[in-house]
């Protein structure tokens, strides 16, 4: 599974079985508190099509809000300022979710994969000083029964005693070589940096388009 497919950056969780009748009921019950009526005004939108959201699965909170001030909007006569209000309002969170979107996919490409290959990195840095740690621990075992060993065994004993310490001096070189590589790396920085360009352009759009709807 790709790392893309094990994430997900969708800041609304509502599930999809969500319905026009959900948010009908919604301004059926607080606001005009009249059953038939919200009806009537509902079974309109098929004689009088408005353009609708994208989708009827809300891919962002933003595209939520905006499902729900489209469909409330049509409780109202089209000329209601309160139906004008929730169609602009509609519009305006359709945009912005449609950002969030841009900005998850590009926080994805630009950052994530950057730190998920660090991340690796480093996992791998674990092996290398448990490798170090295993090369040591035999070293020391073979020191160990060479000084224990018999007159006969010595130089059979200091042989695997000076291989072992070959093969320790040989782990921790290589784990500090691979070591210095990652703490080297500076394309983690970038990423960051990256990252905050992109937060800045999406916060900065959605201000821009939050300030002109109010």
């Amino acid at each position: 599974m790709t790392a893309e497919a094990k994430l997900s950056f969708n800041d609304y969780s509502r599930p999809a079985q969500d319905s026009l009748t959900d948010f009908a009921s919604f301004f059926q019950r607080n606001v005009l508190n009249g059953v038939s009526q919200a009806e009537a005004k509902l079974n309109e939108i098929e004689f009088n099509p408005q353009p609708k959201p994208k989708s009827d699965t809300p891919q962002s909170l933003a595209h939520a809000f905006g499902r729900v001030g489209y469909y409330g909007s049509f409780v109202y006569s089209s000329e209601d300022p309160t139906a004008i209000a929730l169609k602009k309002f509609s519009e305006s969170e359709e945009k912005i979710g449609d950002l969030k979107l841009k900005f998850d996919s590009e926080a994805v490409e630009k950052f994530h994969k950057k730190l998920a290959s660090l991340t690796i990195k480093l996992s791998e840095s674990n092996s290398f000083r448990r490798h170090v740690l295993a090369t040591r621990l035999s070293y020391d075992a073979s020191r160990a029964s060479f000084k224990s060993s018999k007159p006969e065994k010595v130089d059979e004993a200091k042989a695997k005693m000076e291989q072992a310490e070959d093969a320790f001096v040989k782990a921790v070189d290589d784990s500090m070589a691979k070591m210095k590589s990652i703490t080297e790396n500076r394309d983690f920085l970038p990423a960051l940096a990256d990252l905050v360009a992109i937060q800045l352009s999406y916060f900065k759009s959605a201000h821009e388009i939050l300030a002109e709807l109010s």
